[in-house]
Protein backbone atom coordinates (compact mmCIF):
# COMPACT_ATOMS: atom_id res chain seq x y z
CA UNK A 1 0.00 0.00 0.00
CA UNK A 2 0.91 3.48 0.17
CA UNK A 3 1.00 6.28 2.65
CA UNK A 4 2.25 9.63 2.23
CA UNK A 5 0.72 12.76 2.90
CA UNK A 6 0.79 15.25 -0.66
CA UNK A 7 0.96 19.07 -0.95
CA UNK A 8 -1.38 19.32 -3.96
CA UNK A 9 -5.07 20.28 -5.21
CA UNK A 10 -6.78 16.30 -3.87
CA UNK A 11 -8.14 16.38 -7.24
CA UNK A 12 -4.32 15.75 -8.52
CA UNK A 13 -4.26 12.88 -5.89
CA UNK A 14 -5.08 10.12 -7.20
CA UNK A 15 -2.80 8.31 -9.74
CA UNK A 16 0.62 9.27 -7.13
CA UNK A 17 -0.95 7.46 -4.78
CA UNK A 18 -2.29 4.72 -6.64
CA UNK A 19 1.02 3.94 -8.54
CA UNK A 20 2.65 3.81 -5.49
CA UNK A 21 0.49 1.17 -3.92
CA UNK A 22 0.66 -0.77 -7.24
CA UNK A 23 4.63 -0.68 -6.72
CA UNK A 24 4.54 -1.43 -3.38
CA UNK A 25 2.30 -4.72 -3.81
CA UNK A 26 4.44 -5.85 -6.34
CA UNK A 27 1.67 -6.78 -8.82
CA UNK A 28 0.30 -5.66 -12.54
CA UNK A 29 -3.00 -4.37 -12.38
CA UNK A 30 -5.52 -3.50 -9.09
CA UNK A 31 -9.16 -1.95 -8.78
CA UNK A 32 -8.93 1.01 -6.44
CA UNK A 33 -12.10 2.42 -4.54
CA UNK A 34 -11.80 5.94 -4.98
CA UNK A 35 -13.72 8.64 -3.31
CA UNK A 36 -15.18 11.20 -4.96
CA UNK A 37 -13.09 14.23 -4.15
CA UNK A 38 -9.69 12.53 -4.88
CA UNK A 39 -9.69 12.42 -8.74
CA UNK A 40 -10.35 13.96 -11.55
CA UNK A 41 -10.71 12.93 -16.03
CA UNK A 42 -7.01 13.61 -15.82
CA UNK A 43 -6.40 11.23 -12.83
CA UNK A 44 -8.19 8.05 -14.10
CA UNK A 45 -6.87 8.46 -17.39
CA UNK A 46 -3.17 7.92 -15.63
CA UNK A 47 -4.25 5.05 -13.67
CA UNK A 48 -6.12 3.38 -16.49
CA UNK A 49 -2.49 3.66 -18.34
CA UNK A 50 -0.93 2.03 -15.52
CA UNK A 51 -3.20 -1.31 -15.63
CA UNK A 52 -4.98 0.51 -12.18
CA UNK A 53 -8.91 -0.08 -12.79
CA UNK A 54 -10.93 2.94 -10.99
CA UNK A 55 -14.02 2.56 -9.20
CA UNK A 56 -15.06 6.18 -8.08
CA UNK A 57 -18.26 7.82 -6.32
CA UNK A 58 -20.24 9.97 -8.36
CA UNK A 59 -19.50 13.32 -7.56
CA UNK A 60 -23.17 15.34 -6.42
CA UNK A 61 -23.80 17.61 -9.33
CA UNK A 62 -23.56 20.90 -8.79
CA UNK A 63 -26.13 24.59 -9.78
CA UNK A 64 -25.35 25.03 -13.53
CA UNK A 65 -26.53 28.37 -13.15
CA UNK A 66 -27.19 31.51 -11.03
CA UNK A 67 -30.70 31.11 -11.44
CA UNK A 68 -30.53 27.42 -9.52
CA UNK A 69 -31.40 24.59 -11.92
CA UNK A 70 -33.82 22.54 -10.40
CA UNK A 71 -32.79 19.48 -9.60
CA UNK A 72 -34.86 17.78 -11.77
CA UNK A 73 -33.49 18.93 -15.12
CA UNK A 74 -29.46 18.59 -14.02
CA UNK A 75 -28.12 16.68 -16.90
CA UNK A 76 -27.86 13.77 -14.35
CA UNK A 77 -31.41 13.53 -14.84
CA UNK A 78 -31.13 12.98 -18.67
CA UNK A 79 -31.12 9.90 -20.49
CA UNK A 80 -27.55 9.11 -22.47
CA UNK A 81 -27.53 6.86 -25.31
CA UNK A 82 -24.28 5.62 -25.86
CA UNK A 83 -24.69 4.14 -29.37
CA UNK A 84 -25.36 7.76 -30.72
CA UNK A 85 -23.77 9.83 -28.46
CA UNK A 86 -26.70 11.91 -27.53
CA UNK A 87 -28.30 12.65 -24.44
CA UNK A 88 -32.52 12.66 -24.44
CA UNK A 89 -34.16 15.44 -21.86
CA UNK A 90 -37.30 15.05 -19.82
CA UNK A 91 -39.39 16.72 -22.57
CA UNK A 92 -38.50 13.79 -24.87
CA UNK A 93 -35.87 15.71 -26.89
CA UNK A 94 -32.58 14.38 -27.95
CA UNK A 95 -30.33 16.77 -27.50
CA UNK A 96 -27.00 16.05 -30.05
CA UNK A 97 -24.01 17.34 -30.22
CA UNK A 98 -21.53 19.00 -32.58
CA UNK A 99 -17.97 16.81 -31.02
CA UNK A 100 -15.84 19.64 -30.43
CA UNK A 101 -14.55 19.33 -26.90
CA UNK A 102 -14.58 22.83 -24.47
CA UNK A 103 -12.27 23.43 -21.76
CA UNK A 104 -13.77 24.99 -18.38
CA UNK A 105 -10.98 25.71 -15.77
CA UNK A 106 -12.24 26.81 -11.67
CA UNK A 107 -10.05 27.07 -8.95
CA UNK A 108 -10.12 23.20 -7.63
CA UNK A 109 -9.53 21.54 -11.66
CA UNK A 110 -9.95 21.88 -15.27
CA UNK A 111 -11.54 19.55 -17.64
CA UNK A 112 -12.87 18.93 -20.88
CA UNK A 113 -16.71 19.17 -21.95
CA UNK A 114 -18.73 18.57 -24.90
CA UNK A 115 -21.58 20.82 -25.20
CA UNK A 116 -24.95 19.23 -26.18
CA UNK A 117 -28.17 21.20 -27.21
CA UNK A 118 -31.15 20.81 -29.88
CA UNK A 119 -33.00 24.00 -31.50
CA UNK A 120 -35.79 23.31 -29.82
CA UNK A 121 -33.70 24.04 -26.36
CA UNK A 122 -34.85 28.06 -27.30
CA UNK A 123 -38.71 27.33 -27.20
CA UNK A 124 -38.49 24.87 -24.28
CA UNK A 125 -41.64 25.73 -21.86
CA UNK A 126 -39.59 24.93 -19.11
CA UNK A 127 -36.51 26.17 -20.01
CA UNK A 128 -36.92 28.08 -16.55
CA UNK A 129 -36.52 25.25 -14.94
Amino acid sequence: MATHTINKNDCSALSAIAIEAKENLGIEAYTALVDKGYHNGKQIEICKQANIITIVAQPEQGKSNENDTTKDYLVAQFQYNQDNDTYTCLQGEMLKTTGSWHKKTTERDSYNFKKYQTPKCKECPVKHL
